[in-house]
């Protein structure tokens, strides 16, 4: 998934790639953290991403679901709930349901 966005000034790219063992952050092509599966407790979805939530509560990657590039938001839900079962999912606070 990639995404342009105007922040602090400058343009930059995010990417998001769902690997094996982990999903890896890239900001303007360059690895800018990972979080491994084992690492994630929860998979929560709002009405316009799906949050990622580490065991600390501190680390997470949220996606936002209309810029996948590579299938769509349901395909990747769908993959989620069939390959990490082990991660919970549900629906996220309504507070944060935007």
């Amino acid at each position: 998934m990639t995404r342009a966005q105007y922040f602090n000034g400058k343009d930059w790219t995010c990417k998001v790639m769902i690997r094996e063992k982990d999903i890896a952050l890239f900001i303007n092509n360059k690895i800018n953290n990972h979080v491994n599966w084992e690492d994630l407790t929860k998979f929560e979805e709002a009405k316009t991403y799906y949050k990622l939530t580490s065991k600390d509560q501190i680390e997470g990657v949220m996606l936002d679901k209309d810029s996948f590039t590579e299938g769509n938001s349901s395909s990747f839900k769908q993959w989620m709930l069939e390959q990490h079962p082990e991660i919970k999912y549900g629906p996220i606070d309504p507070a944060f349901d935007k």
